[in-house]
């Protein structure tokens, strides 16, 4: 799954620095224009000491975030097309056309099957219904 492949890059580029972070956060801004998925890997990191080792004394995230973008982007595959850094240090990625063929064509391939897992396997799950008023009809 390409989000897990994102997590593992960013990962590696931080871990460069002696940087671990354990949850890397990625979303689908509500803006497209912004990328397919975005992080705040930066803001995550800034102020920590082990970050330090990356140059980034003053704990800018901007600053952080242009140089994790610059280690990502020269470990760039085909699936990404490009790498931006906007606002105050969110990281966007824009996903690339044969990222998006290839995905067709595997859905095309599987038919019924795509996008099934065992991921819950053997697992009990509850689903919870709320509702502000419970009593009404």
């Amino acid at each position: 799954m390409i989000q897990e492949k994102l997590r593992e890059t960013i990962h590696n580029a931080t871990q460069e620095w002696g940087v671990r972070v354990e949850d890397i956060h990625l979303e689908h801004p509500a803006d497209f224009t912004h990328g397919d998925f975005s992080t705040n890997i930066a803001f995550q990191i800034a102020g920590r000491p082990d970050t330090r080792k990356s140059g980034n004394e003053e704990g800018k995230p901007r600053e952080l975030a242009e140089k994790i973008a610059e280690k990502l982007r020269v470990k760039e595959s085909d699936e990404i097309e490009k790498i931006e850094v906007a606002g105050g240090g969110f990281i966007n990625f824009f996903l690339s056309k044969q990222f998006f063929n290839k995905s067709l064509d595997d859905a095309i391939r599987l038919g019924d099957e795509y996008g099934k897992n065992k991921i819950f396997e053997g697992k009990r799950v509850i689903i919870e219904y709320t509702n502000a008023n419970p009593f009404k009809e």
